[in-house]
């Protein structure tokens, strides 16, 4: 019996055009007018602004066409905007590098193209903008060459769009102070900035338009921002949390909020900020920054009347008004009895364990095993997570990701899989393992013992049901902790991470697995990751038992060998 295409619902005929590439649904559009208009808010969802050298000139026609109304339908359907690069004169293939720095090559002349499309972009830009009167994300990440006038005519644009909930902005290349506070139906902010912190500037301009914003608007649900400050020695107290909150007024309501990812910021709950924290489910302090604490042990040569400790003094009075450590974080969550379904954070202490044992309810964590300065108090600090902390959580904790800085009780192994084997609901797991793990051994009774590798896939197809993807690393030696070269530590991860991918190529399920989920075999110290996505070997259906194993789907023309991996 066949079944005609028009014959689905229009959502089915939607979904099947959504993992269709973009010029697939193109010619499945001038099939018939029906499905023309049914594919059409999938193919014109999401629309790229992206005008340089390299696009011109369709870049040009684009912004023409919509300031026209001549793309009606963009007007109905595109609820994503992203804004990209607004320079014609500018060429990314004009850019090269040498001895490890990008430089450019001689400023070509403009060409009459160039100019006309200079010209174009200043007439069309706004009325292009406006037009898509149905978005409601915009993601922005400043450019490099954008003239100061482009960052202004985006800005007032923004203000024009009746629907725009959410935007992300990146303030990297700033040239102008941001009048946030105009974008009166935000609900959700995101702002990247890779420059350090500033008292003045366009920068430190835009972020206290932010607290006007935020002012303003009380129906503000996340705020996600990640700034790029190292150390609190040198950053500025406004990269703090309570810098938002400058203009609150005292007499009005308190945010909503629902998540807030603060990053390399400052960051105190007091009775200025914890209010807006009720309601919080989702909350992300990865690199938290605490108040610098100056050296208690100066040289002789430093005098305590010198102007430079009068300045640390100065920065250390002002930082400890709006900052914090992790660890007060986690007590006052737990004091006023907040308690989150989503946390990301980079240096466990046992206060956050504390807090994990006062409730149970958390759906999603990631964390990074940091904060330890050996490996005794890393091993007792894993020891007790794996106990109450996690048991807590097991029921419905759906991602788990844990980044284990160094081997050792951290690491996947017979220590932890029995509770992490309870977690029934996991979706995502993220996992680091012993390299000499991968080894294989025998036991006493002379049997070859499973090596970590099979072990943890092995127990996963079994006892997490749901699971969907699983991400395998190596971590570093414990021997390596303190070194101020990673150049062993690296080393060291490839080879280990070659012997897992070297593992799951000959791995075989066993006879009664059902299903295999998605792996992931990255490496903490290179940006080259592995991806295997499981097959059956002898047909069937999915749901039959049958001998399951993993294909190679990573686009690596030559993958690393090793018969045997040396610790």
């Amino acid at each position: 019996m066949s079944i005609h295409l028009l014959s689905l619902a229009p959502e089915l005929i939607q979904t099947i055009g959504s993992i269709l590439c973009s010029d697939d649904i193109k010619h499945l559009r001038l099939a018939c007018k029906q499905l023309s208009e049914i594919l059409e808010s999938v193919i014109l969802d999401k629309i790229t602004f992206n005008i340089n050298k390299s696009t011109l000139p369709a870049s040009i026609s684009q912004i023409r066409s919509l300031a026209a109304g001549r793309s009606p339908g963009a007007s109905r359907t595109t609820s994503h905007l992203t804004l990209v690069c607004f320079a014609p004169r500018y060429d990314p293939q004009d850019e090269s590098y040498w001895d490890g720095e990008m430089v450019e090559n001689p400023k070509p002349l403009d060409t009459p193209e160039v100019l006309e499309a200079e010209r174009r972009m200043k007439k069309y830009l706004f009325d292009a903008v406006v037009s898509l009167k149905n978005v409601s994300t915009v993601r922005w990440h400043t450019h490099c060459k954008d003239d100061e006038w482009v960052q202004n005519t985006i800005m007032k644009a923004l203000r024009s769009l009746p629907k725009l909930q959410n935007l992300s902005i990146g303030l990297t290349f700033l040239k102008i102070a941001l009048p946030l506070q105009r974008l009166q139906t935000l609900r959700e902010i995101t702002i990247t900035d890779k420059n350090c912190s500033s008292g003045e500037g366009p920068n430190y301009e835009t972020y206290s338009n932010l607290g006007k914003l935020i002012a303003r608007n009380s129906f503000i649900t996340s705020i996600h921002i990640e700034r790029q400050d190292y150390d609190s020695q040198h950053t500025d107290p406004s990269a703090s949390f309570h810098h938002l909150f400058w203009c609150y007024p005292k007499d009005a309501a308190p945010l909503r909020l629902r998540r807030l990812v603060l990053r390399r910021m400052l960051i105190k709950l007091d009775n200025i900020t914890l209010p807006h924290l009720r309601h919080l489910t989702a909350l992300d302090v990865s690199s938290m920054l605490e108040p610098y604490e100056p050296d208690p042990h100066p040289s002789d040569s430093d005098s305590p009347f010198s102007t430079e400790s009068r300045t640390e003094e100065e920065l250390l009075e002002k930082q400890r008004a709006v900052g914090s450590n992790i660890s007060d974080i986690w007590d006052t969550l737990m004091v006023f009895g907040i308690y989150l379904e989503e946390i990301t954070l980079t240096k466990i202490t046992p206060s956050f364990l504390e807090y994990l044992e006062c409730y149970s309810g958390l759906k999603k964590l990631t964390f990074t095993s940091s904060g330890f300065n050996n490996a005794t108090k890393s091993d007792k600090c894993a020891t007790r997570f794996f106990g109450t902390p996690l048991t807590k959580h097991v029921r419905t904790l759906e991602k788990l990701n844990i980044n284990a800085e160094f081997e050792g009780l951290w690491c996947f192994g017979d220590h932890n899989m029995a509770v992490i084997m309870q977690c029934h609901a996991l979706r995502v797991l993220g996992i680091r393992i012993f390299g000499e793990g991968l080894q294989n051994k025998k036991s006493p009774t002379g049997a070859e013992e499973e090596n970590a590798v099979v072990l943890l896939i092995d127990n996963v197809s079994c006892y997490l049901p749901f699971l969907e993807h699983l991400t395998i690393s190596p971590s570093t030696p414990e021997m390596f902790r303190g070194d101020w070269c990673g150049t062993s530590s690296a080393a060291y991860c490839s080879c280990v991470q070659a012997a897992i991918v070297e593992q799951l190529g000959t791995y075989s399920a066993p006879p009664a697995c059902r299903r295999l989920p998605k792996v992931s075999v990255n490496n903490p110290w290179s940006a080259e990751g592995f991806t295997f996505l499981p097959e059956r070997v002898n047909g069937g259906s999915g749901l039959e038992p049958g001998e399951w194993r993993y294909r190679d789907t990573s686009p690596h023309p030559e993958k690393s060998s090793s018969s045997e991996l040396q610790i």
